[in-house]
Protein backbone atom coordinates (compact mmCIF):
# COMPACT_ATOMS: atom_id res chain seq x y z
CA UNK A 1 0.00 0.00 0.00
CA UNK A 2 2.79 2.51 0.83
CA UNK A 3 4.36 1.33 -2.55
CA UNK A 4 1.42 2.54 -4.11
CA UNK A 5 1.11 5.87 -2.34
CA UNK A 6 4.51 6.98 -2.93
CA UNK A 7 3.37 6.23 -7.12
CA UNK A 8 0.63 7.91 -6.62
CA UNK A 9 2.10 11.36 -5.15
CA UNK A 10 4.89 10.82 -7.57
CA UNK A 11 2.51 10.98 -10.53
CA UNK A 12 0.61 14.32 -9.31
CA UNK A 13 4.32 16.05 -8.61
CA UNK A 14 5.24 14.80 -11.82
CA UNK A 15 1.83 16.35 -13.92
CA UNK A 16 1.93 19.58 -11.33
CA UNK A 17 5.18 20.96 -13.06
CA UNK A 18 4.23 19.65 -16.31
CA UNK A 19 1.21 22.08 -15.85
CA UNK A 20 3.21 24.68 -14.16
CA UNK A 21 5.80 24.39 -17.42
CA UNK A 22 3.23 24.44 -20.10
CA UNK A 23 1.88 27.62 -18.04
CA UNK A 24 5.11 29.79 -17.98
CA UNK A 25 5.89 28.32 -21.90
CA UNK A 26 2.29 29.47 -22.87
CA UNK A 27 2.59 32.83 -20.81
CA UNK A 28 6.06 34.06 -20.89
CA UNK A 29 7.40 31.83 -23.98
CA UNK A 30 9.67 34.55 -25.27
CA UNK A 31 12.96 35.26 -23.27
CA UNK A 32 13.88 38.20 -21.68
CA UNK A 33 17.40 38.48 -23.60
CA UNK A 34 18.53 38.04 -27.00
CA UNK A 35 21.04 35.61 -26.56
CA UNK A 36 17.83 33.45 -25.15
CA UNK A 37 15.85 34.38 -28.15
CA UNK A 38 18.63 33.25 -30.61
CA UNK A 39 19.14 30.05 -28.86
CA UNK A 40 15.63 29.47 -28.84
CA UNK A 41 15.41 30.00 -32.57
CA UNK A 42 18.29 28.51 -33.40
CA UNK A 43 20.34 31.49 -35.19
CA UNK A 44 23.95 30.60 -34.89
CA UNK A 45 25.20 33.38 -36.60
CA UNK A 46 23.38 36.20 -34.11
CA UNK A 47 24.30 33.44 -31.76
CA UNK A 48 28.35 34.05 -32.83
CA UNK A 49 27.73 37.91 -32.87
CA UNK A 50 26.09 37.68 -29.54
CA UNK A 51 28.48 36.02 -27.89
CA UNK A 52 31.39 38.58 -28.72
CA UNK A 53 29.94 40.95 -27.37
CA UNK A 54 31.36 42.28 -23.91
CA UNK A 55 29.24 41.42 -20.68
CA UNK A 56 27.19 38.83 -22.61
CA UNK A 57 25.81 36.75 -20.11
CA UNK A 58 25.89 32.59 -21.02
CA UNK A 59 23.90 31.70 -17.91
CA UNK A 60 20.88 34.73 -18.43
CA UNK A 61 17.57 32.29 -17.30
CA UNK A 62 14.19 32.86 -19.15
CA UNK A 63 11.20 32.63 -17.18
CA UNK A 64 11.30 28.63 -17.32
CA UNK A 65 14.55 28.38 -15.14
CA UNK A 66 16.61 27.90 -18.27
CA UNK A 67 19.33 28.81 -19.87
CA UNK A 68 20.88 29.60 -23.37
CA UNK A 69 22.26 25.68 -22.96
CA UNK A 70 18.81 24.53 -22.16
CA UNK A 71 17.38 25.67 -25.08
CA UNK A 72 19.92 24.91 -27.77
CA UNK A 73 20.20 21.08 -26.69
CA UNK A 74 16.73 20.34 -26.66
CA UNK A 75 16.49 21.59 -30.23
CA UNK A 76 19.72 19.07 -30.29
CA UNK A 77 21.73 22.35 -32.17
CA UNK A 78 24.84 21.20 -31.73
CA UNK A 79 26.55 24.14 -33.35
CA UNK A 80 25.33 26.73 -30.73
CA UNK A 81 25.93 24.35 -27.89
CA UNK A 82 29.62 23.87 -28.79
CA UNK A 83 29.45 27.83 -29.45
CA UNK A 84 28.35 28.63 -25.58
CA UNK A 85 30.20 25.81 -23.93
CA UNK A 86 33.42 27.93 -25.96
CA UNK A 87 32.08 30.75 -23.85
CA UNK A 88 31.71 29.71 -20.76
CA UNK A 89 28.36 28.07 -20.36
CA UNK A 90 27.98 25.32 -17.33
CA UNK A 91 27.23 21.93 -19.46
CA UNK A 92 25.65 20.80 -15.56
CA UNK A 93 23.51 23.18 -14.36
CA UNK A 94 19.83 23.03 -13.83
CA UNK A 95 16.86 24.85 -15.60
CA UNK A 96 12.98 24.36 -15.67
CA UNK A 97 12.11 21.36 -13.58
CA UNK A 98 15.46 20.85 -12.74
CA UNK A 99 16.27 19.00 -15.53
CA UNK A 100 20.13 19.76 -17.01
CA UNK A 101 21.37 20.53 -21.11
CA UNK A 102 22.32 16.62 -21.26
CA UNK A 103 18.90 15.47 -19.91
CA UNK A 104 17.26 17.41 -22.47
CA UNK A 105 19.23 16.54 -25.69
CA UNK A 106 18.55 12.73 -24.62
CA UNK A 107 15.30 12.60 -24.49
CA UNK A 108 15.04 14.14 -27.75
CA UNK A 109 17.26 11.65 -29.41
CA UNK A 110 19.93 14.37 -30.14
CA UNK A 111 23.24 11.90 -30.31
CA UNK A 112 25.63 14.61 -31.53
CA UNK A 113 24.46 16.93 -28.83
CA UNK A 114 24.81 14.51 -26.31
CA UNK A 115 27.89 12.97 -27.25
CA UNK A 116 29.19 16.93 -26.98
CA UNK A 117 28.11 17.85 -23.74
CA UNK A 118 29.66 14.70 -22.42
CA UNK A 119 32.92 15.09 -23.80
CA UNK A 120 32.50 18.56 -21.73
CA UNK A 121 32.01 17.33 -18.60
CA UNK A 122 28.16 16.73 -18.61
CA UNK A 123 27.12 13.80 -15.77
CA UNK A 124 26.01 10.78 -17.35
CA UNK A 125 24.82 9.48 -14.09
CA UNK A 126 21.75 11.91 -13.36
CA UNK A 127 18.60 11.42 -12.09
CA UNK A 128 15.56 12.06 -13.54
CA UNK A 129 11.93 12.22 -13.05
CA UNK A 130 9.09 10.78 -14.75
CA UNK A 131 5.33 10.02 -14.58
CA UNK A 132 5.31 6.74 -13.01
CA UNK A 133 8.71 7.99 -10.58
CA UNK A 134 12.26 9.15 -10.60
CA UNK A 135 15.13 6.88 -12.65
CA UNK A 136 18.32 7.45 -14.16
CA UNK A 137 19.07 9.11 -17.60
CA UNK A 138 19.83 5.66 -18.84
CA UNK A 139 16.53 4.01 -17.97
CA UNK A 140 14.94 6.60 -20.13
CA UNK A 141 16.67 6.16 -22.92
CA UNK A 142 16.74 2.80 -23.14
CA UNK A 143 12.68 3.08 -23.32
CA UNK A 144 13.14 5.33 -26.09
CA UNK A 145 15.56 2.51 -27.78
CA UNK A 146 17.79 5.08 -27.88
CA UNK A 147 21.02 2.80 -28.52
CA UNK A 148 23.67 5.23 -29.37
CA UNK A 149 23.23 7.61 -26.71
CA UNK A 150 22.95 4.58 -23.94
CA UNK A 151 26.30 3.96 -25.59
CA UNK A 152 27.88 7.06 -24.93
CA UNK A 153 26.30 7.36 -21.56
CA UNK A 154 28.04 3.91 -20.45
CA UNK A 155 30.98 4.66 -21.92
CA UNK A 156 31.33 7.71 -19.71
CA UNK A 157 30.77 5.77 -16.67
CA UNK A 158 26.82 5.50 -16.42
CA UNK A 159 26.29 2.46 -13.92
CA UNK A 160 24.86 -0.38 -15.80
CA UNK A 161 23.24 -1.43 -13.29
CA UNK A 162 21.21 1.32 -11.36
CA UNK A 163 17.80 1.16 -9.86
CA UNK A 164 14.51 2.59 -10.91
CA UNK A 165 11.46 3.22 -8.85
CA UNK A 166 10.28 -0.32 -9.92
CA UNK A 167 14.29 -1.52 -8.79
CA UNK A 168 14.53 -2.36 -12.64
CA UNK A 169 17.73 -2.30 -14.18
CA UNK A 170 18.33 -0.92 -17.77
CA UNK A 171 18.54 -4.82 -18.55
CA UNK A 172 15.35 -5.16 -17.37
CA UNK A 173 13.56 -2.68 -19.77
CA UNK A 174 15.75 -3.77 -22.70
CA UNK A 175 14.67 -6.86 -22.42
CA UNK A 176 11.07 -6.30 -22.23
CA UNK A 177 10.81 -3.54 -24.75
CA UNK A 178 12.43 -6.07 -26.72
CA UNK A 179 15.87 -4.32 -27.83
CA UNK A 180 17.94 -7.46 -28.82
CA UNK A 181 21.01 -4.73 -29.54
CA UNK A 182 20.58 -3.13 -26.41
CA UNK A 183 20.51 -6.07 -24.11
CA UNK A 184 23.37 -7.01 -25.92
CA UNK A 185 25.10 -3.69 -25.68
CA UNK A 186 24.67 -4.18 -21.65
CA UNK A 187 25.54 -8.08 -21.77
CA UNK A 188 28.87 -6.98 -22.96
CA UNK A 189 28.89 -4.04 -19.89
CA UNK A 190 28.74 -6.96 -17.42
CA UNK A 191 24.80 -5.67 -16.57
CA UNK A 192 23.39 -8.11 -13.74
CA UNK A 193 21.07 -10.87 -15.77
CA UNK A 194 20.43 -12.63 -12.19
CA UNK A 195 18.72 -9.07 -10.62
CA UNK A 196 15.41 -9.09 -9.87
CA UNK A 197 12.98 -6.29 -9.70
CA UNK A 198 10.18 -4.83 -7.21
CA UNK A 199 8.11 -8.22 -7.89
CA UNK A 200 10.95 -10.57 -8.13
CA UNK A 201 11.34 -10.67 -12.43
CA UNK A 202 14.78 -11.24 -13.77
CA UNK A 203 15.14 -9.71 -17.56
CA UNK A 204 14.91 -13.32 -18.61
CA UNK A 205 11.31 -13.85 -16.56
CA UNK A 206 10.21 -9.92 -18.42
CA UNK A 207 11.32 -11.23 -22.08
CA UNK A 208 9.31 -14.18 -21.65
CA UNK A 209 6.16 -12.64 -20.72
CA UNK A 210 6.45 -10.16 -23.39
CA UNK A 211 7.33 -13.20 -25.95
CA UNK A 212 10.76 -11.81 -27.20
CA UNK A 213 12.34 -15.23 -28.53
CA UNK A 214 15.37 -13.95 -29.34
CA UNK A 215 16.04 -12.25 -26.00
CA UNK A 216 15.09 -15.26 -24.35
CA UNK A 217 17.72 -17.27 -26.27
CA UNK A 218 20.51 -14.51 -25.87
CA UNK A 219 19.81 -14.54 -22.18
CA UNK A 220 19.38 -17.93 -21.39
CA UNK A 221 23.05 -18.16 -23.12
CA UNK A 222 24.06 -15.77 -20.99
CA UNK A 223 22.99 -16.96 -17.36
CA UNK A 224 24.05 -20.50 -18.69
CA UNK A 225 27.89 -19.14 -19.57
CA UNK A 226 27.84 -17.07 -16.11
CA UNK A 227 26.71 -20.12 -14.09
CA UNK A 228 29.58 -22.31 -15.71
CA UNK A 229 32.32 -19.58 -14.99
CA UNK A 230 30.83 -19.34 -11.45
CA UNK A 231 31.45 -22.92 -10.93
CA UNK A 232 34.69 -23.14 -12.33
CA UNK A 233 35.87 -20.55 -10.55
CA UNK A 234 34.22 -21.81 -7.38
CA UNK A 235 36.04 -25.21 -8.24
CA UNK A 236 39.73 -23.51 -8.57
CA UNK A 237 38.56 -21.27 -5.22
CA UNK A 238 38.11 -25.01 -3.34
CA UNK A 239 41.26 -26.62 -4.56
CA UNK A 240 43.66 -23.49 -3.54
CA UNK A 241 42.15 -23.71 -0.57
CA UNK A 242 43.14 -27.60 0.16
CA UNK A 243 46.60 -26.85 -1.36
CA UNK A 244 46.96 -23.66 1.39
CA UNK A 245 46.12 -26.30 4.33
CA UNK A 246 47.77 -28.90 3.45
CA UNK A 247 51.07 -26.94 2.90
CA UNK A 248 50.38 -25.35 6.38
CA UNK A 249 49.79 -28.98 7.60
CA UNK A 250 53.23 -29.80 5.88
CA UNK A 251 51.81 -32.58 3.91
CA UNK A 252 51.28 -32.66 -0.23
CA UNK A 253 47.94 -31.14 -1.64
CA UNK A 254 45.46 -34.32 -2.25
CA UNK A 255 44.93 -34.78 -5.83
CA UNK A 256 42.36 -36.14 -7.53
Amino acid sequence: MKWLLKKIKSFFRFCAGKILHLFRTKHFAQPDNELLQACQDGDVEKVKSLLNKIGVDVEAKDYCNNTPLHLAATRGNKEIVELLIQHGAEVNTKGGGGNMPLYLAAKNGYVETVQLLLQHGAYANIEVRESTGTCALLHLVIKKGYKEIAQLLLQHKASVNVLDFDNQTPLHLAAKEGYKEIVELLIEKEADVNAKDYWGYTALDLAKKAGHQDIIQLLTEHKEEVAKIETETTSKSAVLTESNIAQLDGQSPIVH
